[in-house]
C-alpha cells in the first residue's frame, strides 16, 4: 500500500484546504510526509519558520524549488540548523536543453538566474550546466531529483539523458 506522500500546494491550489493540514492528515494516517520547501523566495526568514511549521504538523523531507549553486544549498542547511529543523532534503535540479529559452518562456516561481541564462547564451548547453550542478552536488553528499519544463510548442526539447547521466559518473541507463 501507499506509505509515502508528497504534498504539493502550488500557486493556484484552492486555500479552503492548507498544505499544512493535508500534512498533518497524511501524517496522522502513519505516512511518509514530504513537503516543498521554496528556495526562491525573497524571504528565506518566512520560508524557513513555514518548513518548522511543516515538520511540526509531521513532514518529515522537503523537495525544493530548483537550485542553480551550492551556496543556496549552503545557505538553506545553515538556515535549517540555526532553527533546529532537521529533515531529508532533495535538491530540485533543473534539466533543461536550452535555460535562455526557458527563462524567456516563463514558470510559476521558477526564475532562471541571469548568469545561468548568460552561461546559456554564450554557448554552454543547458545540459552542461546540469550536469555540472549534478556532479558538484553529488560530490558534496546531496541528495538531488531532476525537475523538467514542457515547452510552449507542446513538445519536449530532447537531449540525451544518458549522455547527461554518464557525464555524472552514471553509465548504466
Amino acid at each position: 500500500g501507499v506509505r509515502n506522500v508528497l504534498i504539493l500546494a502550488g500557486n493556484d491550489w484552492n486555500r479552503t484546504v492548507r498544505p499544512t493540514d493535508m500534512i498533518r492528515a497524511a501524517s496522522d494516517c502513519g505516512l511518509y510526509v514530504g513537503a516543498v520547501l521554496n528556495t526562491s523566495t525573497p524571504d528565506r526568514a518566512a520560508e524557513i519558520k513555514l518548513a518548522g511549521r511543516k515538520i511540526s504538523y509531521g513532514a518529515s523531507f522537503f523537495l525544493t524549488q530548483p537550485v542553480w549553486s551550492y551556496e543556496t544549498v549552503q545557505e538553506f542547511h545553515s538556515a535549517l540548523d540555526r532553527n533546529g529543523i532537521d529533515a531529508e532534503l532533495y535538491w530540485g535540479l533543473f534539466a533543461a536543453h536550452d535555460f535562455n529559452r526557458v527563462s524567456r518562456i516563463g514558470m510559476d516561481g521558477i526564475r532562471v538566474p541571469d548568469y545561468v541564462v548568460a552561461k546559456s547564451m554564450n554557448g554552454s548547453s543547458g545540459t552542461k550546466i546540469s550536469r555540472e550542478l549534478l556532479d558538484d552536488f553529488r560530490s558534496r553528499g546531496e541528495n538531488v531529483y531532476l525537475m523538467g519544463r514542457r515547452y510552449d510548442t507542446g513538445e519536449y526539447k530532447r537531449y540525451s539523458l544518458k549522455e547527461f547521466f554518464e557525464c555524472a559518473g552514471r553509465s548504466r541507463i
